[in-house]
């Protein structure tokens, strides 16, 4: 009797046991899923917030890039016309009475080709000595001699086709990983419907530039990419959406997450995306990663008790963790490092300056913004190549880093110009800064460029020096004073502070 009872005590237990692991790998199997599928929801969503930044900032920085251009080009413009009014006032200056016959030839025989409008007139009689171009009021200028008088204005469609012309270039050149491109759509009727747009500039469709848009034109998910991104940008002045289109490199088709805003000069929506396929990879991997490990944790609890299975689930869950936690730091970091140099990129410098801005605003102590450009790079690089360009550049970047404070930071802002943003500073103290950037730059050496003379070279730097000021909507108006004031430098004769 005690005999059975001990066997019916034994299978019991037995099947208790069994009972136990097995509802301990079903509750594994449960929770091991759960876990996986939370993760890779959670990475998916935290990569896709990570790309809607870049986006983001990125075809903000282009839409500055194009203001930054249109700018320029008005400025060539208006010194175009001064250089002019200058050479007829000597002209005037030195021989007055054959005044109109040697200006007009000046005029005729101009360099200044199709950038200007021109308008020579004898003001006794009204009579047109010579005329070059359609006129602009908004750029004209005119000054008489005597009787004579003159009028230049800039001519508007040479400012717009250069600085098209330069965005398109630009675009063309940039490269991004997985298939990502800008693009530029011109808005003719923003009420949508057939030819609303034409496709201006568009990295991955090149041949198809000038063609008229429709918003009814649909993707394979019979999405309406021109109609969404059109009622966002009208709406909100950006938008942020997505869409099925044909890979760059490829004819395959691929869904792209997109940002697109409003450059309202030219009425241009300035949009960039990128295809999602890369982030599903991703995930696909972390699936395949935790299917493992799931196999490898029953097989462990099978052979071990509930507490021990708890415990191995609750190590496996930390691991993971922060294997997630390490990921997220290593993508951060990648988007926010210059690769070449080893400082911030633009894109963090935009946050530091944003961030500088709001402090400004609540403490009235505005930083020294410092924009510093090598002179003479272009030709560094035509005769020496560019992997010693890039050693100047890591030269000049090293240079100003021990002459900066801890609390100053330095970021690439494009090619071989940089910014220096310095807490802190009064204006006269900026200056004393500035030239002990400049003269650690100029004392500084980069060595064996040239592999058959062992010669080291040195560059200089021109410094434009600007602060936050009352009336500033953002920091990059502040940044935009520096610029011009590295501009002055240039003009200056370089190697200088402005």
């Amino acid at each position: 009797m005690a005999s059975e009872y001990r066997k019916s005590h034994y299978r019991f237990i037995l099947v208790f046991m069994l009972f136990l692991c097995a509802m301990s790998i079903m509750l594994t199997i449960g929770a091991v899923r759960n876990t996986r599928q939370v993760h890779a929801v959670e990475t998916y969503n935290e990569i896709y917030e990570i790309k809607k930044v870049f986006l983001k900032n990125t075809v903000q920085n282009m839409v500055r890039t194009i203001e930054n251009l249109y700018q320029f080009h008005t400025r060539t413009g208006e010194l175009y016309r001064d250089r002019l009014f200058t050479d007829i006032d000597r002209l005037y200056a030195y021989n007055p009475v054959r005044f109109a016959t040697r200006a007009r030839e000046l005029l005729v025989d101009t360099n200044y080709g199709d950038s200007l409008f021109i308008r020579f007139t004898d003001t006794r009689d009204n009579t047109e000595l010579y005329s070059l171009g359609s006129p602009d009021p908004e750029s004209s200028q005119t000054r008489t001699w005597d009787r004579f008088a003159l009028t230049i204005g800039i001519s508007s469609k040479w400012i717009d086709e250069r600085t098209v012309a330069a965005v398109r270039e630009i675009i063309y050149q940039q490269e991004y990983e997985n298939g990502g491109y800008i693009w530029v759509n011109e808005v003719h009727d923003w009420n949508g419907g057939p030819d609303y747009a034409t496709r201006r500039i568009h990295a991955n469709l090149r041949d198809s530039e000038g063609t008229l848009l429709d918003t009814a034109t649909t993707d394979v998910a019979g999405n309406t990419p021109y109609l969404t991104e059109l009622e966002g940008v009208r709406k909100n002045g950006e938008v942020f959406f997505t869409y099925f289109f044909r890979r760059m490199e490829s004819r395959d088709i691929g869904e792209k997450i997109t940002y697109a805003t409003l450059y309202p000069r030219y009425n241009w929506i300035v949009a960039m995306g990128y295809y999602l396929d890369d982030v599903q990879v991703y995930i696909d991997r972390v699936e395949e990663a935790s299917d493992r490990i799931t196999g490898i944790i029953v097989f462990i609890t099978v052979l071990s008790n509930c507490a021990l299975f708890v415990f191995a689930f609750f190590l496996l869950s930390r691991r993971e963790n922060r294997y997630f936690l390490r990921t997220r730091r290593q993508i951060t970091e990648e988007s926010n490092i210059d690769p070449l140099t080893g400082i911030f990129n633009r894109r963090v410098g935009n946050a530091f300056l944003e961030d500088a801005f709001r402090s400004w605003h609540e403490t009235g102590a505005t930083p020294a913004l410092f924009m510093v450009d090598i002179d003479d790079f272009k030709p560094v690089n035509d005769k020496w190549g560019h992997a010693c360009g890039d050693e100047v550049l890591r030269t000049t970047v090293q240079a100003i880093r021990d002459s900066m404070r801890l609390s100053d930071k330095l970021i690439r802002w494009g090619g071989e110009e940089f910014l220096v943003v310095c807490p802190g500073l009064s204006p006269e103290g900026s200056y004393v800064v500035g030239e002990k950037f400049r003269e650690a730059v100029m004392n500084a050496r980069t060595a064996n460029c040239d592999q058959n003379e062992r010669r080291e070279i040195a560059v200089t730097v021109s410094i434009g020096t600007g602060f936050f000021a009352e009336g500033d909507h953002d920091p990059f108006e502040a940044v935009n004073r520096a610029d011009l004031a590295l501009y002055r430098a240039k003009k200056a004769g370089k190697n200088c502070v402005r």
